[in-house]
């Protein structure tokens, strides 16, 4: 089942998930913020490069540009950001703070038993998020974070195996995407782009 976009607010549902982190422990909280990693210069906090590129690319968005290349920058952003590590890290911190835990690194290893794995991929890592999420009767926020990742057109993407026509993103090879439960490999962009806009 998939997000009715027009009922759903995330930057509202992203605020409570701050504001209940805060009340629960405001240092924790801060330090997940500031994403302390230790001692380091600020030569080394990749999220700074991340943000630059974000900016640049969403400034050309207002520009006179092509529409296909105005989507293909929408969806080298997209998938630029959703291969971020703090995309994940931060509201997966806040999760375990509203549940009692410290700020992490690693917040993924937070609960695993010996021998298990952590998430690593953003799919693995977007499945531990609507578990924590669902843990704290933040379901929609779950939901949210499920529906930001169509790792099959994040493929495609990286991987050159895509085609824009001027309804969908049509995927040459691999799986398709799997909508109102039938595998499309044309992805049509009323579905997607609002996905990717969640993404970003």
């Amino acid at each position: 089942m998939y997000m009715d976009f027009s009922t759903v607010n995330p930057p509202t549902l992203i605020r409570t998930l701050f504001e209940r982190a805060k009340a629960a422990d405001e240092f924790e909280f801060c330090s997940t913020l500031l994403t302390l990693r230790g001692i380091e210069n600020a030569v080394w906090d990749p999220q700074h490069e991340s943000l630059e590129l974000s900016h640049q690319l969403m400034s050309l968005q207002n520009a006179p540009l092509e529409q296909d290349f105005k989507l293909r920058l929408t969806l080298f952003l997209y998938c630029h950001l959703t291969e971020m590590s703090d995309i994940y890290n931060i509201p997966a911190n806040m999760f375990h703070i509203i549940s009692g835990e410290r700020y992490s690194m690693i917040p993924f290893n937070i609960g695993l038993q010996q021998g298990q794995n952590p998430s690593t991929s953003p799919s693995g890592k977007v499945r531990k998020l609507k578990v924590l999420a669902e843990a704290l009767n933040m379901q929609e926020l779950g939901e949210v974070f499920e529906e930001m990742i169509v790792k099959e057109v994040r493929n495609a993407f990286y991987h050159s195996d895509y085609i824009l026509t001027n309804e969908s993103f049509n995927i040459r090879h691999g799986n398709g995407v799997v909508i109102n439960g039938v595998r499309e490999n044309r992805v049509p962009y009323g579905w997607l782009l609002p996905r990717l806009q969640l993404g970003i």
